[in-house]
């Protein structure tokens, strides 16, 4: 759900809209549990998982690692709740949880990214019951000037937003309404960087779990 979509700001607010995301909730608890059930206790699934690219606390410090990987190997590393980043103001008071795992293999992971997915849909849901909805235009060039802003002349910022993948972040230098410098963290291409050492003496078959449960976009790697 992008920003653009469920902000009271919004511009796709209709009411079509809104009974297929009461709808999609729905749905999706529905939907997620039954995988859940289905591959939780899957003893082949199990095999294939359990001790499997295991990720230790040293060693995502070290690369830097984020997201569900990071948090696998038992870290506490989740941008949501550090409340001093405005993006993620209402999980102050929302009942929003994170999950650690034990051992830092891809079952944790794939435990982790399953619990998160049942957060998501807490969250979606806060957002529907407590949103100031309205009827607002549907048209893109609507949607594109929601997010045209002024000239800027001199600034320097840095900004970070916890995505699926970890820790994505942005920092940039204007300087007289030009771009002089733009740098993004994307967790993707962290995350592919600890391949080559968890890939050592691995068969080829783990090699595509390993890959799997990591997770990565490449169109974020080679931005």
């Amino acid at each position: 759900m992008h920003y653009a979509l469920y902000s009271k700001k919004a511009l796709f607010t209709t009411t079509k809209f809104l009974t297929l995301l009461k709808l999609t909730i729905a749905t999706l608890i529905k939907t997620i549990t039954e995988c859940y059930l289905a591959l939780i206790n899957n003893k082949v699934l199990k095999s294939r998982l359990i001790l499997v690219g295991i990720y230790k606390n040293q060693f995502c410090k070290d690369l830097n690692i984020t997201g569900p990987l990071a948090r696998s190997s038992g870290l506490m590393i989740d941008d949501r709740f550090n409340y001093f980043n405005f993006n993620f103001i209402i999980y102050k008071n929302a009942n929003i949880k994170t999950y650690l795992g034990a051992f830092g293999d891809s079952y944790d992971r794939l435990l982790i990214r399953f619990y998160e997915m049942f957060e998501s849909i807490k969250i979606m849901n806060i957002l529907y019951q407590k949103e100031n909805f309205s009827q607002k235009n549907t048209n893109i060039e609507a949607t594109i000037s929601n997010f045209v802003t002024s000239k800027i002349y001199n600034c320097y910022t840095s900004t970070s937003l916890e995505g699926s993948k970890g820790l994505f972040a942005i920092t940039i230098f204007i300087k007289n309404n030009s771009i002089i410098s733009l740098k993004m963290r994307s967790p993707s291409f962290y995350n592919l960087f600890s391949l080559q050492a968890l890939a050592t003496k691995m068969y080829i078959a783990d090699l595509t779990t390993l890959i799997g449960s990591i997770d990565v976009v490449f169109g974020e790697v080679d931005r």
